[in-house]
């Protein structure tokens, strides 16, 4: 997961999906791979697909006090992608 970040930040999007899809083959418990490659979806005006890898890492993601921020943030993206998602007929 940790070179499809790496690719995040040179903007190789792509491959840093493909790297996050990856790391979820390898362990599909990895919540926070779901959180980048929502990121990454985003960054690929896809917002249908964000809104699921979101929804993703909040089921997989416990709700502790260690991540509550992280949590909140995705909560507020969700909102945020549900016009999108409207637009396309999904909720």
């Amino acid at each position: 997961m940790d070179l499809g970040l790496a690719l995040m930040d040179t903007h190789d999007v792509d491959e840093a999906i493909t790297e996050f899809h990856e790391a979820l083959r390898q362990k599909p418990g990895l919540s926070l791979a779901h959180y980048n490659l929502g990121v990454a979806m985003m960054a690929k005006s896809k917002p249908k697909e964000a809104a699921q890898e979101f929804r993703t890492f909040l089921k997989q993601t416990p709700d502790t006090p260690a991540n509550a921020v992280l949590l909140e943030r995705t909560r507020s993206i969700l909102s945020a992608l549900r016009p999108y998602e409207d637009q396309n007929g999904h909720h």
